[in-house]
Formats: structure tokens, sequence, C-alpha cells
């Protein structure tokens, strides 16, 4: 699994975040966080970023897991889903 070998082979100075919602009847919602209402908007660079989109560190590979299951569990059937996951590297 993606997931998995991101921790085998992650160095210690890295965090790893995971964020995901799904389009239901053309808005998007958090399914992280309570299915909360987001809003994606066009950035000047032409990318999109999703605006109110939480967050969610996972220091081990269960962690982020569980937190993906749990979203996954949350969806409305047939919906569309995007689940990111973010790789942040610290500087020590």
């Amino acid at each position: 699994m993606a997931l998995q070998r991101i921790f085998d082979e992650a160095p210690v100075t890295m965090d790893v975040w995971v964020s995901a919602f799904e389009i239901y009847r053309g808005s998007l919602f958090d399914i992280l966080n309570e299915r909360r209402k987001v809003v994606a908007c066009e950035q000047a660079d032409g990318s999109v970023k999703i605006l109110g989109l939480k967050e969610h560190r996972g220091r081990h590979f269960d962690d982020v897991h569980s937190v993906i299951s749990q979203g996954l569990d949350r969806r409305v059937t047939g919906t569309h889903c995007e689940c990111n996951i973010i790789i942040r590297y610290n500087n020590y």
C-alpha cells in the first residue's frame, strides 16, 4: 500500500497530514470535519484551493489510515471524494 510506503521510507523530520472532501449535489463537504461545507477558490496561478478544509496530522501509518477510513465511512453513496496526503519536512 502506498500509504505504508510513505511511513516506511520517511525521514524522522517529516509530518504527514491528511484531508478529504466530497462533492455532493454541486457542493463540497469536509468529510473529516463533520461534513462542514467548504469552498473551492481558484488562485492567481490557476491552482485550486479548498477553503475551510481541515488537515489532520498523523504520526504513524495507523493514525492516517484510521482518519481516512473514518472519512470514507461518512461519505454519501455515489459521491466523488478526494483525499489529500500532505508531506511536510521539518527543518531541525
